[in-house]
């Protein structure tokens, strides 16, 4: 009896362990950044900020801008994920390749949220390197666009209905 009440004790202190590993994996930090309507999201995975919809960004024409949930980010990384192992070849005829980034994790994010003509949201995917970040921290607040540093930079669009990348752009070198 002895043993069997051992055998449930340790099933249960088990159980509870792995529960609270998944639970950890899915822990995210979403913080406001005074002075703007933009927010600040840390994960285990990634960190970026998450931009309001009256920051100005070349969307695609007819498009309407939208503030992205941590639910669509979470969605567009997972999409963004599969694109780069799978290297598919986009709408533009371009390669999401990423043997031409660093990996995902030594970025940091900016997230721009618009609806296309059909009503599909999409997620602009704008990464740069850690170590390009400005010390002021402007990022948070602009849109950081590089015009040189190859693959310190990049960005990608995300159709978060249709789970498709396109539009993946690396930037040139020096």
């Amino acid at each position: 009896m002895k043993t069997l009440s051992f055998l449930i004790l340790l099933l249960v202190i088990t159980g509870c362990d792995f529960k609270n590993k998944s639970a950890d994996t899915a822990l995210q930090t979403l913080t406001p950044i005074e002075g703007s309507k933009n927010l600040y999201l840390t994960t285990k995975e990634f960190t970026g900020v998450i931009f309001a919809p009256d920051t100005s960004v070349n969307a695609d024409e007819g498009s309407v801008q939208f503030m992205p949930t941590a639910e669509d980010i979470e969605s567009a990384e997972r999409i963004f994920k599969m694109c780069l192992k799978t290297s598919k070849i986009d709408k533009d005829g371009i390669i999401v390749d990423s043997t031409r980034i660093r990996p995902p994790s030594e970025y940091f994010r900016q997230y721009l949220g618009y609806k296309n003509k059909m009503g599909e949201k999409v997620i602009l995917l704008n990464c740069f390197i850690k170590s390009a970040v400005p010390k002021d921290e402007t990022w948070k607040k602009e849109i950081i666009a590089f015009k040189d540093g190859g693959n310190n930079y990049f960005s990608v669009h995300i159709n978060l209905a249709t789970d498709d990348c396109f539009s993946f752009f690396v930037n040139g070198g020096a």
